[in-house]
């Protein structure tokens, strides 16, 4: 099969032609032609006709007609898609907010704790230090002195951890499958018929 774009950006419209090869290497009468885009299919109705590889095809009532009805099923269906695509993108962004304020709160108690420790004379492990440090400087510096001037220096297990490397993942929405648009048209020699149209699903990151 051979598949070609069809691109007039002076009409602002583009479409996918698929026109088989016949074993002699001639081209097959059937083709298949495919608008990716609602608003492809409304502006070839609205102008009554395209281009398949370089033959005028007159699109006729009832063509408009199945065109127009695909149009609409097909942009129906992948805004409903698109709606539920984005809530899941609001439920995983939710989600992520939820951990990072779930680790802000441990990090705040541990914070605390370690302040309570090196306010009291007890020696903290360095990385502790460091965790009060970023999250509180007049907090740190504060216990610090506290520190040096308390009789007693109990030694204290580790509070703080390594902070995990985290991925990168973003918040880009996903864009799964969607529908298109596809014609089936014959060809014989230089005229063109519309034969039948129907729905196909399409990936768009491919």
């Amino acid at each position: 099969m051979v598949l070609k774009t069809e691109n007039y950006p002076e009409r602002g419209i583009m479409y996918q032609v698929n026109r088989g090869v016949n074993s002699d290497g001639t081209k097959a009468n059937h083709a298949k032609v495919r608008f990716d885009h609602s608003v492809d299919v409304a502006r070839a109705v609205n102008e009554g006709y395209i281009e398949v590889d370089g033959i005028r095809l007159e699109l006729s009532d009832e063509a408009k007609k199945q065109l127009e009805e695909s149009r609409k099923k097909v942009q129906e269906e992948n805004d409903n898609r698109t709606l539920i695509e984005i809530e899941q993108q609001n439920a995983e962004s939710a989600k992520k907010q939820g951990e990072a304020m779930e680790k802000e709160m441990e990090n705040m108690a541990k914070a605390i704790e370690i302040f309570r420790r090196m306010s009291k004379g007890g020696m903290v492990p360095g990385k502790d230090e460091k965790l009060l440090m970023e999250f509180d400087d007049k907090m740190y510096q504060t216990a610090k002195s506290m520190q040096l001037m308390a009789e007693r220096h109990k030694k204290h297990k580790r509070l703080s951890e390594d902070p995990e490397e985290e991925e990168d993942e973003g918040l880009e929405r996903k864009t799964g499958p969607r529908q298109a648009t596809e014609m089936d048209v014959e060809i014989e020699g230089d005229s063109a018929e519309v034969t039948g149209v129907s729905e196909v699903e399409v990936d768009p990151e491919g």
